[in-house]
């Protein structure tokens, strides 16, 4: 529990240092997470868990501002951690 808090402080740390948006510098998309799950997050990386629609989770990624991609590990009953 204490690391997905210092993860948490971490990233919001990283966020609020970066420079406010301007038509030469635009911040990505927010990025909202459905299901309760941690988030591990290390330099323009973000993975975490997410439904996969049968009752599982699936590990998935997002790099910078792009789009969030399914990682290729098996899905599992809880969500990964």
């Amino acid at each position: 529990m204490i690391r997905w808090v210092a993860v948490a402080v971490g990233l919001a740390a990283a966020l609020s240092a970066t420079a406010p948006a301007s038509a030469d510098n635009e911040l990505p998309d927010a990025l909202v997470v459905a299901d309760a799950t941690p988030v591990a997050a290390y330099a323009s990386h973000l993975v975490f868990s997410r439904a996969d629609g049968a009752g599982g989770f699936e590990l998935v990624q997002r790099v910078n501002a792009g789009p969030v991609e399914r990682l290729p590990v098996p899905s599992r009953a809880v969500p990964f951690g």
